[in-house]
């Protein structure tokens, strides 16, 4: 009797799924001026890639005077701006770039008013997506009172949220829960922070502060997604021999 030999085989192809890069804070550099309507800041990013940079402002002035912010000579989008304390005497702002350029460059920050007050941070991070920015914004404000919170409503998984908070005053001010401060100006009342973690699942997140004494307080804040990156699956190959009589 003839035997039929049959060879099958059989090949898996797994589509390649997405992946996300963790994002990291990598530096930060402040200045506060009068006296000049453009205000410039130097500042050394690393080598880092997927990069973001932030300017986060407090300018003393009821209108909003800001006309551009600039990171060696490229301008920066305005992502949030709110205002807060008496009558609105103040603006709070945050401007982003995505992929700035590494190394040392100069922040300059322009505005109308030349006599007023503006004090400003940048911070640069990694790992950050290349598009879609800002994933969301928020703001608040509130009056006399010993705590503070801004809540932003994030897009993406994983994403990161970074603010800049100013008071009336300077109470001793302290971090609380998902809240790490990067930096303040003089007096504490005016400082930059971030949440220094992934925030997960993606929804309604929070950053906390709490002070000795009574302020009123302007707080606004962004939130950032980090860079997707595709995850390599080799194919594979299963093969098996059947004998038929």
């Amino acid at each position: 009797m003839k035997k039929l030999l049959l060879t099958i085989i059989i090949g898996f192809w797994l589509i390649p799924s997405q992946g996300q890069a963790a994002i990291a804070f990598d530096t930060i550099s402040g200045k506060g001026q009068n006296n000049t309507t453009s205000v410039t800041q130097a500042m050394t990013i690393g080598a880092i890639s997927d990069g973001l940079l932030l300017v986060s402002i407090v300018y003393q002035a009821a209108t909003d005077d800001v006309t551009g912010v600039t990171w060696n000579g490229d301008s920066m989008t305005k992502l949030i701006n709110g205002a807060w304390g008496n009558n609105n005497n103040e603006q709070i702002y945050i401007y982003g770039l995505l992929n700035p350029d590494t190394g040392s460059h100069n922040i300059v920050v322009s505005k109308t008013g030349a006599s007023t007050f503006v004090t400003f941070y940048g911070l640069s991070y990694s790992g950050v997506s290349q598009s879609g920015l800002p994933d969301a914004i928020d703001n608040s404000t509130g009056g006399l009172s010993t705590g503070a919170a801004v809540s932003v409503t994030t897009v993406a998984d994983n994403a990161w949220l970074s603010g800049v908070f100013r008071a009336s005053g300077g109470s001793s001010f302290s971090d609380d829960v998902n809240t790490t401060e990067r930096d303040s100006f003089a007096d504490a009342s005016c400082f930059v922070q971030d949440t220094n973690s992934d925030q997960t699942p993606a929804g309604s997140k929070t950053m906390n502060l709490s002070w000795t004494g009574n302020e009123t307080w302007g707080w606004a804040a962004v939130s950032f997604a980090p860079v997707s990156e595709a995850v390599e699956v080799s194919p594979s190959i299963i093969s098996d021999t059947i004998f038929f009589e």
